[in-house]
């Protein structure tokens, strides 16, 4: 090999390297490429103990479950959880018990689902409501210029309610639209800040998956442009959640789940900025859907069924009960 090509073929090979070391860095949130509030590279993520082994709570007993894309425990009923199906299912969200078993089903009037990815629950506008919030947030293909959040208030359950209810109509859904200020871009994270009512969403398909927020109050009545907040280091999450104390956050690619811990009075951007934990992690297959528990006691998670059954997971914390 001459000089100019051994020349040539080392500096490809340093080049490589450092563009996989500047992936694999631990570097939090960045506004501009630029790691912000710490060293770019800082080694091997740091294994978080938070959460203990995965419990198998039961299979879904309902077959028209059969994608399902977003997960979010009902907060009010801390042992049944909302879930619902990806893109091209009906606009409605199920409600199933802990250990996997179908209670009831809402169809959501006015709603379509183009492209549903994630579900999240939390404050809205009137005081002391838990309203469901359900991200029309896929585009694969980034075919299209403006996407839809549908907020809802969370629909009553009562106590004593029997497993397999007739089919429900929810009405007066709030559609709050939205287009990203820099183009199309796919998604299928949403999570929201108990704190705020802001609105977040993760993109999928970057090289560094962007971060933006939609503040409160989201309009019901234009179309609202959201705020670009980080970059983040890390690309195609699937789903995510902030906790309802909002302390703690998780965000999950198909194989893996990083965590972050929230100081008191500290932004999402700021608790980004710091690099993550990575949860010891490996269940079900396709597990898109993750929700934490109301007091931030473990979480769940649940995979798309592709026609086979699937299992309902549970992570509990190791320093709270269940």
């Amino acid at each position: 090999m001459s000089r100019n090509k051994y020349v040539l073929h080392s500096w490809f090979l340093c080049f490589f390297i450092a563009s996989l070391v500047n992936f694999l860095a631990l570097g939090g949130c960045s506004t501009n490429g630029k790691k912000k509030g710490h060293d770019s590279n800082h080694g091997t993520i740091e294994k978080d103990d938070t959460y203990g082994r995965a419990m198998a709570m039961g299979q879904i007993d309902n077959r028209e479950i059969n994608e399902a894309s977003g997960l979010v425990v009902n907060p009010e009923h801390p042992f049944s959880l909302w879930t619902h199906n990806d893109s091209g299912d009906e606009a409605r969200i199920f409600l199933i018990r802990k250990n996997g078993h179908f209670r009831a089903e809402y169809q959501l009037e006015g709603a379509t689902n183009r492209d549903w990815e994630d579900i999240a629950v939390g404050p809205g506008p009137q005081p002391d409501t838990n309203y469901l919030y359900i991200g029309d947030i896929g585009d694969n293909y980034t075919f299209y210029s403006s996407y839809v959040i549908y907020r809802l208030e969370q629909p009553e359950v009562a106590a004593g309610t029997e497993d397999g209810q007739p089919r429900k109509t929810v009405t007066g859904i709030d559609q709050l639209r939205f287009v990203y200020p820099d183009g199309s871009h796919d998604a299928e994270t949403l999570f929201i800040d108990p704190s705020t009512r802001d609105l977040y969403i993760v993109t999928r398909q970057e090289t560094h998956d962007r971060v933006y927020r939609y503040p409160y109050p989201q309009s019901t009545a234009k179309t609202d442009t959201v705020e670009f907040v980080c970059k983040l280091p890390f690309s195609q999450f699937a789903g995510g959640e902030l906790s309802a104390d909002g302390q703690t956050l998780l965000l999950k690619t198909l194989p893996r789940i990083f965590i972050w811990h929230r100081m008191p009075g500290q932004s999402i951007s700021d608790m980004l900025s710091a690099p993550p934990g990575e949860l010891s992690y490996g269940t079900g297959p396709q597990e898109e859907a993750i929700a934490i528990g109301p007091r931030g006691n473990g979480y769940y998670t649940l995979s798309e069924s592709k026609g086979e059954p699937v299992t309902l997971y549970y992570h509990p914390a190791k320093n709270k009960n269940k």
